[in-house]
C-alpha cells in the first residue's frame, strides 16, 4: 500500500531544502553567481524579471492583473464543488471528507492569490506615489527616513492585506493568533533585506511556512494523496520556476515578453492543476468504493 503520508512528508522536506538553497544562493552568493553569469544581469539589478519596455510600476500592475485572472477559474471550481456537493452521496464518507479537505485547501489558495495580487497593487500604488523604495536600500533604512504617518502608510496596509492573509493561506491548519504573530515576524524580517530582494524573501518565507504548517499541524489521518501532491504541484515547481526567472530573464522569450507576471500566473494555475489531479484521484477511489459495496 502506498504511504502517501511518507511521500508528502518527503516532498515538504524537499520544498524546505530547495527554498534554503535558493535563498542562500541569492542572499549569500548572488553577486558571485552574477559575476559568473549564472544569474541574469537584468534579474540581478531588480530582483525580478521585468518584461522589456515595461516600467517597474507597470510590472507590478500586470503581475497583479495576471493573478486576478487566475482567480476566475479557481472560483469556478469552488462554485462547481459547492453546487454538486460530495463526489458521490453513496460513496464512503472518508472519500467525501478528503474531497471537502481538498477544496478547503483550494479556498485558502484562492485567498492567497487575491492577497498576493493586492500586494502587487500596493507596490504599484507606492511606486506611483513615489513612496516605495527600490534597489539596494533596506526597508528598515527607508522607514528611518520616513515620518511616523508615512511609516504607518507603508507598514499597516501591507500587514493587513498582504502578510496576514497570505500567511494564513499558506498556514491553513495553524491557529489565527499564531499566524498573525508569524506574519508580523515575516514583515519585520523582510525590512532587513534589500528591497530588490523582497520577492526572494517573500517566496522563501511563505513556502517554508506552508511546509511547516503541513508537517506539524495536519493530522496523520489527513495525510493522503491530496496531501502528498500538494507541494509537488504548487510550491516545488514554483521554486524551480523562480530559478528559471533568475537565470534566464534575458534569454527566455516568455520572460522577455511577460516577465514576473509569468511566475505569478503559474501560482494561480498550480492550484487549478492541484484541484483537478486530486479530484480525479478521489473520483476514481469513489467509483471503486461504490463497486465494492
Amino acid at each position: 500500500m502506498t504511504s502517501w503520508q511518507s511521500i508528502g512528508n518527503i516532498a515538504h522536506f524537499v520544498n524546505i531544502a530547495l527554498v534554503f538553497c535558493y535563498a542562500t544562493s541569492i542572499f549569500a552568493y548572488g553577486e558571485q553567481l552574477h559575476e559568473k553569469g549564472v544569474i541574469d544581469s537584468r534579474w540581478f539589478e531588480e530582483g525580478y524579471c521585468r518584461a522589456e519596455q515595461t516600467s517597474a510600476g507597470q510590472m507590478h500592475f500586470d503581475a497583479a492583473f495576471a493573478m486576478i485572472l487566475t482567480f476566475v477559474p479557481i472560483a469556478f471550481l469552488l462554485y462547481l464543488h459547492s453546487k454538486n456537493g460530495s463526489i458521490k452521496e453513496d460513496s464512503k464518507s472518508r472519500v467525501n471528507e478528503d474531497t471537502d479537505d481538498l477544496y478547503a485547501n483550494v479556498k485558502y489558495g484562492m485567498v492567497g492569490v487575491v492577497s498576493h495580487a493586492i500586494g502587487h497593487f500596493l507596490i504599484w500604488e507606492g511606486i506611483r506615489a513615489g513612496v516605495f523604495p527600490d534597489g539596494e536600500m533596506r526597508g528598515i533604512d527607508d522607514l528611518k527616513q520616513s515620518s511616523a504617518l508615512l511609516v504607518v502608510r507603508k507598514i499597516l496596509p501591507g500587514y493587513i492585506f498582504f502578510f496576514a492573509p497570505l500567511t494564513k493561506s499558506y498556514m491553513r491548519h495553524t491557529s489565527v493568533p499564531l499566524v498573525l504573530l508569524f506574519a508580523k515576524f515575516g514583515q519585520f524580517a523582510s525590512l532587513f533585506a534589500p528591497m530588490k530582494y523582497s520577492f526572494v524573501f517573500g517566496m522563501s518565507f511563505f513556502f517554508v511556512a506552508f511546509s511547516l504548517d503541513k508537517l506539524l499541524f495536519v493530522p496523520a489521518s489527513k495525510k493522503n494523496f491530496s496531501y502528498a501532491i500538494y507541494p509537488m504541484v504548487t510550491v516545488i515547481p514554483s521554486i524551480l520556476l523562480a530559478w528559471f526567472e533568475a537565470t534566464l530573464c534575458s534569454s527566455s522569450m516568455l520572460l522577455t515578453n511577460f516577465g514576473h507576471s509569468f511566475f505569478d500566473s503559474w501560482l494561480g494555475v498550480s492550484y487549478i492543476l492541484y484541484a483537478v489531479i486530486a479530484h480525479l484521484h478521489l473520483s476514481r477511489i469513489s467509483k471503486v468504493s461504490v463497486k465494492m459495496e
